[in-house]
């Protein structure tokens, strides 16, 4: 079995993705605002290392010493602009993704943009919007542990690691995890056009956050716009 970035690049390749690959880099969601223009509708965007990878706010992303982790970014060339609770859904859509393929290990999502297996992070996301005339590209980069995790950062761990005795991974699985990615990814984009979040997508993201166990305190609700509601307060997604 080759890394994970040849097979996420095979995968691009076989489902006739566009996809754009470089062992190392600055940022892949550098890249794919520099290629805003040449974007026809989805590019993906892999890479080994990069030298600024970075998450929300002053937060840097941490390469693995092995290099065999999942960096990326998934970009989406739209017509129409999402609304701010954008990036809950990518959330969603990537727990969703982690859970179905993985159905034993206890997922949880911790807001804004953390992926846990257990107490540990294992994958990060930075969702940005960039608009030129009437046209907007949605970048969400996707930074998932797989086979090891960065040395430094104690609180972080690998998805192998939670696989049991055997570390049942193959390509197959991983294959499967990748298109369901996109397929939820893409429905997150078409939900966030919409004023509203469904009372489903609401129900889902209670349950995946409430299921952290990082949390602070239990979250009640979350509201239609992406507010997280507890019996202390209530807090914007975005502003976490």
């Amino acid at each position: 079995m080759g890394s994970i970035s040849s097979l996420t690049v095979n995968w691009a390749h076989e489902k006739q993705h566009r996809s754009w690959y470089k062992d190392e880099t600055t940022s892949t969601n550098t890249i794919a605002k520099d290629e805003f223009e040449s974007i026809e509708d989805f590019k993906i965007y892999v890479t080994n290392a990069q030298t600024e990878g970075r998450g929300r706010g002053q937060n840097v992303w941490e390469n693995t010493k092995e290099k065999n982790s999942l960096l990326s970014t998934w970009a989406f060339k739209s017509n129409h602009p999402a609304q701010h609770f954008l990036p809950a859904l990518v959330g969603l859509a990537t727990f969703s993704a982690c859970r179905s393929i993985w159905q034993g290990l206890k997922w949880s999502l911790k807001a804004p943009n953390d992926i846990f297996i257990d107490d540990k992070k294992v994958a990060g996301i930075l969702t940005e919007i960039v608009q030129q005339g009437d046209q907007y590209l949605v970048l969400i980069g996707l930074g998932f542990n797989i086979f090891s995790r960065p040395e430094n950062v104690e609180t972080s761990s690998y998805l192998v690691n939670h696989l049991g005795e055997f570390k049942s991974f193959n390509e197959e699985q991983w294959s499967s995890f990748l298109d369901q990615l996109l397929t939820n990814l893409q429905t997150s984009i078409q939900n966030a056009q919409q004023l509203k979040i469904s009372d489903q997508d609401r129900e889902l993201l209670l349950e995946a956050i409430n299921a952290n166990p990082w949390k602070k305190e239990i979250y009640l609700d979350v509201t239609d716009q992406g507010d997280l509601v507890t019996e202390n307060e209530t807090m914007s997604w975005r502003d976490l």
